[in-house]
């Protein structure tokens, strides 16, 4: 927390047990945009990605994308690539395979941090929310790591959603093929 008030921002919720399950924080980053810290007790998080239904990439649109990566790199010594072509969307690591992206805001899709989760087709996902009723505001677009697709339910929730088969990373490759397991996560400090 200390990282996040020296990089100028409040914590809105400060250190919350939640029961023997782990620790949260939430705070905003420099547009407001709220995030959250997780520090593991009994639950330790994502055990399972990039394989359909489970958590594939997080990405954040910003107004001042250049604001947003100097903050993240702050708190959390994020390094950003920049994606060729990608008109200033950069992915984020703090090792060797990207862990999410940011970029600037879209017309017409939500400005702030989406969680995107896999499906093993983007279509066939497409059809299965519009058929209950929600509505496509991000056509696909097929990127060198991902098919993303974005989508707004009829209640109002946003859902992204990457393909996980296709052209994939060495990242995602092992998820296409089955599940990848993270180890438990440690307990450690704050940013």
């Amino acid at each position: 927390m200390t990282r996040i008030r020296e990089a100028g921002r409040t914590v809105v919720v400060e250190p919350m047990e939640v029961g023997p399950m782990g620790t949260m924080v939430i705070a905003p980053d420099p547009q407001g945009h709220p995030f959250g810290l997780w520090q593991a007790g009994e639950h330790t998080g994502v055990q399972r990605y990039n394989e359909p239904g489970s958590l594939v990439w997080n990405e954040a649109a910003a107004d001042d994308p250049e604001a947003a990566r100097a903050f993240y790199s702050a708190v959390f010594g994020f390094r950003f690539e920049e994606i060729p072509g990608g008109e200033g969307y950069t992915t984020f690591s703090t090792g060797d395979d990207p862990l999410g992206g940011l970029g600037g805001v879209v017309p017409g899709v939500p400005k702030g941090w989406s969680t995107c989760f896999a499906v093993a087709s983007t279509d066939g996902a497409v059809a299965t929310v519009t058929s209950a009723g929600g509505k496509v505001f991000l056509p696909g677009r097929g990127h060198r790591v991902r098919s993303l697709r974005g989508r707004r339910g009829p209640v109002g929730r946003v859902v992204l959603g990457h393909g996980v088969s296709g052209r994939l990373s060495s990242r995602s490759a092992a998820g296409a093929s089955g599940a990848r397991r993270r180890s438990p996560a440690q307990p450690g400090s704050w940013p």
